[in-house]
C-alpha cells in the first residue's frame, strides 16, 4: 500500500511538472503588427510562466540548462539554502569547499567515514577536545609518529593498558617510571635518577672519575655551592646550554669571554646600554652596516673625532637639522658644497667680503641687475677690463664760464633757440664716446644741465636749461663752473 502511495505521489509530481512545462512552452511574446486586442494578455501569460505576482522567479522555473557552468558563486546562494537534496551524489570535491568553513553543525550524524577523508589530512587542531576514545581507534594502529611530543600523560592511560610490548626498548627515562614498578628490560640506559636512590647513598668514592656527564644530572640540581671556584672551562659547557636565566647578575665580565666570540644572536634585544660598554670598545667592525638609528645615539654624543673621513653624506642627515653651531670654524670649503645650490637666502646680511671670493670668479650672470651701489665698490676697484665693450676709461674735471642772460639779451655761447651751453676740451677722447658727468659747482636754482656730448677734437659741450621771465630766457651769470667726468673710449656696449 505504501509503495502504491509513493508511486501515486511521484505520478502527481510528474504530471504537475509536465503541465508547467506545457504552460511555459505555450506562452509566447506578442507579435508586432498582430495580436490586436490581446497584446497585454499574451505578454502577461509569457511573464507569468516564470514569474510570481511580485516579479520574482517562480520556484522550479530555472533549470540546470539555464545556468552557465561554474556560474553560481557563493554570493548568489542564500544562507542555509543548500542541503543534500540539491547535490548530485559524489560530486563535491575538495576544491569546492572554502578552507576552514565546515562546522560540526553542517555534518549529519554518522555521515562521514574514512572513504570521505583524504589520507593524513586531519590535523590535531581539527579534532575537538575529548572527542576521540577507544571506540574510534582501530586496534594496534596508533604508532609513535601519531603522538605529539609529551602529549600523553598519566590521566590518559587506562589501568594496565601499557606493558613491555607497547614500549620501545631503552626509551623510558627516569621521569616516566613509578618507583620500583618497572622490570629491568623496560629501563633504558641512564634512565635511573635521584628518585630511585636513597638520600646521600652516593658519594665521590662511588663515582668513577670523569664519568658523570650532563644527562646524569637532574635539571637545576647543580648550583654554585657544588662547584669549585674557577674550575668550569669551555669544554665543560654543552653547546648553547647557557641562557640568561642561568647567569647571576654581574657574574660575567670581559675575562670570562673568549675574545671576538660574542655574536649578534647572543645578545638579547635592547640588552646593551651605555653602562655596559667600556670606553673605546666599539668600532665599525662591531656594528652591522646601516643599523645605527637616531634613537641609539645619546644627545650630543658624536663629535668630529668619532667620524671617519667621508663617512657622512646627505642620506645620513635629517633634512633641515644642521645648525650653525654644528659646523666647526672654517670647516666647509667648496668641495663640500654641491655646485649651484647656494641661494640668496642662504647668505647672511653683509657676510661676504673680498676675502671670501676667489679672484676673477664673479661673472655678470651672478649679479642681480641694478643691485650694485657705489658703496659696494672699493676705491679704484673698477677699470675698463671689467666693463663689457669698453677699451679704456678717461676721467677728470672740466671747467668753463657762461655769461648771464638778462631780459632778451643773447648769450654768445648759446645754441639755436638761445639754449645756453658751455664748452671745454678733454684729452684722449674721440667724437661720440659716451661720457658721464657730475656737477662739482653748485648750479643756480633756475639752471640745470640737460645734455653732454663729445665732438671732434675732444670738445665737451654741455647744454643747460633755464627758466623764462616773460618772453625771454633768463639765467644768472655762471662763472668758473666745474664738472667731473668719466669717458668710455671705443664703447660698443
Amino acid at each position: 500500500m505504501e509503495s502504491r502511495k509513493k508511486k501515486s505521489g511521484i505520478g502527481i509530481v510528474l504530471l504537475i511538472s509536465f503541465v508547467l512545462a506545457l504552460s511555459v512552452l505555450a506562452a509566447r511574446l506578442p507579435t508586432n503588427g498582430q495580436d490586436s486586442g490581446s497584446w497585454g494578455t499574451i505578454l502577461n501569460d509569457f511573464l507569468n510562466a516564470a514569474h510570481d505576482t511580485g516579479g520574482g522567479i517562480k520556484g522550479g522555473a530555472v533549470g540546470s540548462g539555464a545556468l552557465a557552468d561554474a556560474g553560481i558563486l557563493a554570493a548568489d546562494i542564500n544562507q542555509s539554502a543548500v542541503n543534500t537534496t540539491h547535490m548530485l551524489d559524489n560530486t563535491i570535491l575538495g576544491v569546492d569547499i572554502a578552507n576552514e568553513t565546515i562546522e560540526a553543525i553542517d555534518i549529519g550524524v554518522e555521515q562521514i567515514n574514512t572513504s570521505r577523508i583524504a589520507n593524513l589530512t586531519v590535523t590535531a587542531i581539527k579534532v575537538a577536545a575529548s572527542a576521540v576514545n577507544t571506540t574510534h581507534i582501530l586496534d594496534l594502529t596508533i604508532t609513535n609518529a601519531d603522538m605529539a611530543f609529551a602529549a600523553v600523560n598519566q590521566s590518559l592511560i587506562a589501568p594496565n593498558a601499557v606493558n613491555s610490548s607497547q614500549i620501545v626498548d631503552n626509551t623510558v627515562a627516569g621521569v616516566d617510571i613509578a618507583n620500583f614498578t618497572i622490570e629491568a628490560i623496560d629501563i633504558a640506559v641512564n634512565a635511573i635518577n635521584d628518585t630511585h636512590l636513597s638520600n646521600v647513598a652516593i658519594s665521590s668514592e662511588e663515582i668513577t672519575n670523569g664519568t658523570i656527564i650532563g644527562i646524569d644530572l637532574a635539571m637545576s640540581i647543580i648550583n654554585t655551592t657544588h662547584i669549585v671556584d674557577f674550575t668550569i672551562t669551555n669544554a665543560d659547557i654543552a653547546f648553547a646550554a647557557v641562557n640568561q636565566s642561568l647567569i647571576a647578575p654581574n657574574a660575567i665580565n670581559s675575562s670570562q669571554i673568549v675574545d671576538l666570540t660574542i655574536t649578534n644572536a647572543d645578545i638579547a634585544f635592547a640588552a646593551v646600554n651605555q653602562s655596559l660598554i667600556a670606553p673605546d670598545a666599539v668600532n665599525s667592525s662591531q656594528i652591522v652596516d646601516l643599523t645605527i638609528t637616531n634613537a641609539d645615539m645619546a644627545f650630543a654624543a658624536v663629535n668630529q673625532s668619532l667620524i671617519a673621513p667621508n663617512a657622512i653624506n646627505s642620506s645620513q642627515i635629517v633634512d633641515l637639522t644642521i645648525a650653525n653651531l654644528d659646523i666647526g670654524i672654517e670647516i666647509i670649503n667648496t668641495s663640500q658644497i654641491l655646485n649651484l645650490t647656494i641661494l640668496n637666502g642662504d647668505i647672511g646680511i653683509e657676510q661676504i667680503n673680498t676675502s671670501q671670493i676667489l679672484n676673477e670668479t664673479i661673472l655678470g650672470g651672478d649679479i642681480l641687475d641694478g643691485t650694485i651701489l657705489s658703496a659696494d665698490l672699493g676705491a679704484d676697484s673698477v677699470n675698463a677690463s671689467e666693463i663689457i665693450g669698453v677699451s679704456r676709461l678717461v676721467f677728470g674735471m672740466c671747467s668753463g664760464d657762461i655769461p648771464a642772460i638778462i631780459g632778451g639779451s643773447v648769450n654768445s655761447t648759446a645754441g639755436p633757440g638761445n639754449i645756453p651751453r658751455a664748452n671745454c676740451t678733454i684729452s684722449g677722447v674721440s667724437e661720440g664716446d659716451p661720457i658721464i658727468i657730475t656737477s662739482v659747482t653748485a648750479l643756480p636754482q633756475n639752471l640745470s644741465i640737460v645734455a653732454a656730448n663729445i665732438s671732434a677734437g675732444g670738445n665737451l659741450t654741455l647744454l643747460f636749461a633755464s627758466r623764462a621771465i616773460g618772453a625771454s630766457a633768463y639765467f644768472d651769470d655762471l662763472s668758473n663752473w666745474t664738472v667731473s667726468y668719466i669717458a668710455f673710449l671705443n664703447a660698443t656696449g
